[in-house]
């Protein structure tokens, strides 16, 4: 099954725009525009370096717009933000081990690690439509 994945190629530009259609649906329901941003990154076949760098671009970006729109709609209180401030130290020391595991990870092995997520959010997203 990975390697029908792996293979899998979506040259289109429209491909892209479906993705972001998807992303901004699910971040709007759910805050996780992940996803559809991540298959697509992994059917574009590009190296371990640029396909991190794109991802975390688009969410920071994602990231800085809903913070926007959350602070607009006076959803960002002070006790939101001091459960933000709590969540530093392990944002952090989850940035370092990721970065210090990146260098020795294989190309091969970090796709078939991000498809398997998907595939266990995937289903988990599932399981909670079927729920409501």
């Amino acid at each position: 099954m990975f390697k029908a994945c792996l293979a899998l190629a979506l040259p289109s530009q429209w491909w892209i725009r479906g993705a972001g259609f998807l992303s901004g649906i699910l971040i709007g329901s759910y805050n996780i525009p992940g996803p559809p941003v991540v298959v697509y990154g992994n059917s574009q076949h590009w190296s371990q370096e640029k396909f991190k760098s794109n991802l975390t671009g688009f969410f920071w970006v994602n990231a800085l717009l809903v913070t926007i729109g959350h602070g607009m709609q006076h959803r960002i209180t002070t006790e939101v933000f001091q459960q933000y401030l709590i969540t530093i130290p392990g944002l952090l020391i989850g940035l370092s081990t990721g970065i210090t595991l990146s260098k020795s990870f294989d190309p091969l092995i970090f796709r078939r690690v991000i498809l398997g997520i998907l595939i266990v959010l995937g289903s988990q997203l599932f399981k909670l439509g079927m729920k409501s």
